[in-house]
């Protein structure tokens, strides 16, 4: 997150956010960060996204759906809405 030591209300805003990355960063070839936030440069110190972070930092970072794809992570929801006894398509 950069600069000067946080005072608390940083360490507040940051949360548990910095030991995320910092697990990601210590085996970054096998790990990575999954994240809904959105990178935006214009944050910056304790208001960072965590998107840019793990890019400065070199993690890999991915959002939900694009992890989802990673791991082709599908749900049988049709099967599972389906009423009984209705023939599949």
């Amino acid at each position: 997150y950069g600069g000067a030591a946080p005072n608390d209300q940083a360490l507040e805003d940051m949360g548990k956010d910095p030991f995320l990355v910092a697990y990601a960063l210590a085996d970054v070839g096998q790990r990575c960060v999954v994240t809904a936030e959105v990178s935006k440069r214009s944050q910056t110190g304790s208001r960072a996204k965590i998107p840019d972070v793990c890019q400065d930092l070199g993690v890999r970072s991915l959002g939900p759906f694009a992890f989802f794809r990673e791991l082709d992570f599908t749900i049988d929801w049709r099967e599972r809405l389906r009423p009984q006894g209705v023939p599949s398509d």
